[in-house]
């Protein structure tokens, strides 16, 4: 190419003729468009015509596409479109990628193994992954790698000693009717978006839906990368302490709320919603988690080795029961009890564990943070009626 685009500046955008760097861009990779000049108010009308509308996701979204074009400063979020068929999600997560890494196909499967995540690192810039019904554990691992800047290394050839190694730093769009996993640490890096279903008489053909987006392409394009470029002014005067984890991701959309004038600590309360609406998702999907919880609201609290608590929280018949993902070793247990610690905690569920000695094996003590406010059968209900409750009500089921 003889020009490139010039996004970066902190005072606008451009077009630089005579690029001077050298490109070589993967068979699959398709031009952007050439920049058309928008309002800020025409181009939130147009985003908003073309994702979400007025839904509460939108500027989470908007956040999300803002932060993947900021290459290379700080980690990404996930950005998760999950609902029934027939809801738009890869179509919307299709215009999407066409903003910000256009490519064919638009859209590719989940990875598997390591080997699918270099491939596609090599030939794209934002992966978008499609129809999943699952990511595995050392899956999930890599990914998180991939968010915050990682690499991987493999032998050459068979034969040989020497390694080949590979740096990514990607955002990622992961798109299926099922969330992705339920790996805890996982899901505290993504924003999901739940898609409801369209009624027959809204749908438009998608040959006519991807003409009329063409005619709005280019002020979209345009539109973002101006949006960016005043983010980018008003990022510095964000402050960088005190922020809740994906801190890279919460601070541009605190820029993106000054600059289009909301009101003050909108976007994250609106990130904080999001968050607690999945790990709410999460933590019943997680089989230790709601064994956990079961218990404790039988008993207030349990304590023991891994392996004992194991055998108390999950019965003989239901591990042998193959569609019962309980842990099968104490070594699984304490993991595992690992991961989802911060969704019990979620839960106001405190762990402890006891400090392992050359004679004793640790101790895990499981308890409710506040009783008051998870009154159990196996506690006194007296005692907790007397503790001040600051206005609520226990109400015995």
């Amino acid at each position: 190419s003889d020009c490139s685009f010039d996004h970066g500046s902190e005072d606008g955008y451009g077009i630089n003729n005579g690029c001077s760097a050298a490109f070589i861009p993967p068979n699959k990779q398709l031009p952007l468009p050439r920049p058309s000049g928008c309002s800020q108010n025409e181009f939130i009308r147009l985003f908003k015509k073309w994702f979400l509308g007025s839904h509460e996701y939108c500027f989470l979204l908007l956040a999300f596409m803002l932060k993947s074009l900021h290459r290379g400063f700080g980690a990404y979020a996930f950005l998760v479109l999950s609902g029934q068929q027939g809801s738009g999600k890869s179509v919307l997560s299709e215009w999407i990628k066409k903003l910000i890494d256009p490519s064919l196909p638009p859209h590719i499967p989940y990875p598997r193994e390591s080997d699918d995540v270099v491939v596609a690192a090599s030939n794209s810039y934002l992966f978008n992954f499609e129809n999943g019904s699952g990511i595995s554990g050392e899956m999930s691992d890599i990914m998180c790698g991939v968010a915050t800047g990682s690499g991987y290394a493999k032998r050459k050839l068979y034969s040989d000693h020497e390694e080949t190694s590979y740096v990514w730093h990607t955002p990622c769009i992961f798109n299926g009717i099922d969330e992705p996993t339920i790996r805890a640490d996982f899901t505290d890096r993504i924003v999901t978006m739940e898609l409801t279903g369209m009624i027959d008489k809204d749908r438009v053909a998608l040959t006519q839906l991807k003409e009329d987006f063409e005619k709005d392409y280019s002020k979209l394009f345009g539109g973002l990368c101006d949006l960016l470029s005043k983010c980018m002014k008003t990022l510095p005067s964000i402050p960088k302490g005190n922020l809740p984890r994906m801190g890279d991701y919460i601070r541009m959309g605190t820029a993106m709320e000054k600059v289009l004038g909301h009101e003050p600590g909108s976007f994250l309360n609106a990130y904080k919603k999001n968050r607690a609406d999945e790990s709410e998702r999460s933590f019943w999907a997680n089989t230790m988690c709601c064994a956990i919880y079961h218990r404790l609201e039988r008993d207030g609290s349990v304590s023991g080795t891994a392996e004992e608590l194991r055998k108390k929280l999950f019965s003989r018949d239901s591990s042998r029961d193959p569609g019962f993902n309980a842990p099968k070793t104490p070594a699984h247990f304490g993991s595992e009890l690992k991961r989802i610690t911060p969704l019990l905690d979620y839960k106001g569920i405190h762990v402890e564990k006891s400090t392992r000695t050359a004679n004793v094996r640790g101790i895990y003590t499981l308890a409710w943070k506040d009783p008051a406010d998870h009154p159990s059968k196996g506690v006194n209900r007296i005692s907790m009626r007397s503790r001040p409750m600051g206005g609520k009500e226990i109400i015995n089921l």
